[in-house]
């Protein structure tokens, strides 16, 4: 019963802990559907998605100011600005 739990607390882990580059291509997918990437916070079919753009846009405003704890890498700025992202 034990192993049971610990695969699912495992798969959840795993689903929320989403790579950088998972989430972006998650983003994409949205942008396509909706065509905008305006991801709500509160996104219902996919809530981990919103807080990750979220979070996103918090980064980038660290960055602007110098704050080396921004989480946020030119290259991925670079990337969010290929699709259109809207800080």
């Amino acid at each position: 019963q034990f192993a049971n739990i610990d695969l699912m607390d495992a798969s959840v882990t795993r689903k929320e802990s989403l790579s950088w580059d998972d989430r972006y291509e998650e983003l994409v997918s949205y942008a396509k559907v909706f065509g905008d990437t305006c991801v709500p916070s509160t996104f219902n079919d996919n809530p981990a998605l919103g807080l990750w753009v979220s979070r996103q846009r918090t980064g980038y405003r660290k960055f602007q100011k110098g704050d080396a704890s921004c989480g946020i890498t030119t290259i991925q700025i670079q990337r969010l600005n290929n699709i259109g992202f809207e800080w």
